[in-house]
């Protein structure tokens, strides 16, 4: 099983300035590449200190590139719904030839009110641009020449350059949350699958994903090749009861990041997001020890039993990508978990 690392800033400027984060992320980075992981990811978001500090993942997983010759390098996730699908594709490309062809590209369809009004993009479009945008992508990927008539984006006679390593194009991801047509979606494309189940109960979420792998053969595609890369966070330590002890605040400044930008769905649903206009009250209700249960925070007993429940509901191996630094985590604590997950679970399952 292949493991690797995923960053989510959650820092303010006032705690953190950008200038430090991105210096100690690649050092972290680095850290994990000696230790064996084989992938870096990170994430797609704006103007608030959730994710703020990470509005260009293929930039970001440019710098990863040069000073990692190996480490594949993954969006985690990119957003069609903001970006026009020619400069997507021209940029996904351009990071593929770059990196000698290390590039995994994941989507997401954005779920963040605040985002969607600063773009002048309505969210009862989301699925949509969403779709209409990763269906541009790959035509521009693939195809020498396109002529393109969508909703929201035509052009006639495009090639796009440069043209990707990769073939027919850099491995999709799709990030799935808790709506069921994401899942479908993904299965009938044969898109893989990229999970973070916060939020969700384990078992909910391996119904999710057999009922993805059933979809993606009803689409033609081998479930067999499916890639289902799920976001873990991770505090490993000797014990249970050090690791539950020590993650939690880190991990409770994250939730408090993450309602920020969530108290606009209070006011402001969208029939495209059944439900996510309660979700901000049940993340202030989540429990800590739900919390725990959907990650690898424990022992390395734990750790390596967690896996393979995963691995079992799931269907199939799993492709995980491990949060270790969240919650301005000091550095020296965070690469402590890292190493001790590397020697005692990444390197026996």
């Amino acid at each position: 099983m292949q493991f690797g690392v995923t960053f989510f800033p959650d820092v303010t400027p006032d705690v953190k300035s950008a200038q430090q984060y991105y210096a100690e992320t690649f050092e972290l980075i680095d850290f994990a590449a000696d230790l064996g992981f084989c992938h870096a990811k990170i994430i797609e978001h704006y103007l608030t200190p959730y994710g703020g500090y990470s509005p260009d993942p293929l930039q970001f997983l440019a710098a990863v590139a040069a000073r990692q010759p190996k480490m594949r390098l993954m969006t985690g996730a990119v957003i069609p719904a903001f970006n026009h699908p020619i400069q997507l594709a021209a940029r996904i490309a351009l990071l593929d030839s770059m990196s000698n062809g290390r590039l995994d590209v994941g989507f997401a369809r954005a779920f963040l009110p605040h985002e969607f009004d600063a773009f002048e993009v309505s969210m009862d479009d989301s699925r949509a641009r969403y779709e209409e945008g990763i269906d541009a992508i790959r035509r521009l990927l693939t195809e020498e020449e396109v002529t393109f008539e969508g909703q929201f984006h035509r052009f006639e006679k495009a090639r796009s350059l440069p043209r990707p390593v990769q073939q027919p194009h850099p491995p999709f991801y799709v990030a799935a949350f808790r709506t069921p047509d994401s899942f479908e979606y993904a299965g009938r494309e044969g898109h893989s699958l990229m999970i973070t189940p916060f939020y969700m109960r384990p078992a909910e979420l391996g119904e999710m994903v057999v009922n993805y792998r059933s979809f993606r053969a009803e689409g033609g595609h081998d479930p067999a090749t499916a890639s289902i890369n799920i976001n873990f966070r991770l505090y490993c330590a000797e014990s249970d009861k050090e690791a539950v002890e020590r993650a939690e605040p880190y991990a409770r400044h994250y939730i408090n990041m993450f309602l920020e930008p969530l108290e606009r769905w209070r006011d402001q649903p969208s029939a495209q997001y059944p439900g996510y206009e309660k979700f901000i009250t049940a993340v202030e209700k989540f429990p800590y020890d739900v919390l725990v249960e959907q990650s690898f925070i424990g022992s390395p007993e734990n750790a390596r039993d967690r896996i393979a429940y995963f691995t079992d509901i799931c269907g199939g191996e799993i492709y995980p990508s491990i949060d270790f630094a969240y919650g301005n985590m000091p550095l020296d604590e965070a690469k402590a978990s890292l190493k001790l997950f590397a020697e005692e679970v990444m390197a026996k399952v």
